[in-house]
């Protein structure tokens, strides 16, 4: 759905990666955004996720020892702070 206030799209957590992996059919690049806690470290529950739902500063690369990133090459990454909040973005491709 559309975010007004954020000016982006946003998917539910349950829908996250199958509308990912949906998206990288159908686009050759992608620009993916999450917000993020950089004061909140990871912890041994985070580290042990399965999914890649988090705030802390790793940015859920190690759920899952990254497994749920398998599905696309990260081309670029950066941060910004956008309405005080932090956000990191990860320009994607798929594999």
């Amino acid at each position: 759905m559309w975010d007004l206030r954020g000016e982006c799209w946003t998917v539910p957590k349950d829908h996250y990666l199958p509308v990912l992996d949906k998206m990288l059919k159908r686009r050759s690049q992608l620009m993916l955004g999450r917000e993020y806690n950089p004061g909140e470290k990871c912890n041994p529950r985070c580290k042990r996720a399965k999914r890649p739902f988090c705030t802390c500063s790793c940015l859920a690369k190690y759920h899952s020892h990254g497994t749920w990133m398998k599905s696309f090459v990260t081309l670029e990454e950066f941060r910004t702070r956008h309405q005080g909040r932090s956000w990191n973005w990860m320009i994607v491709k798929s594999r």
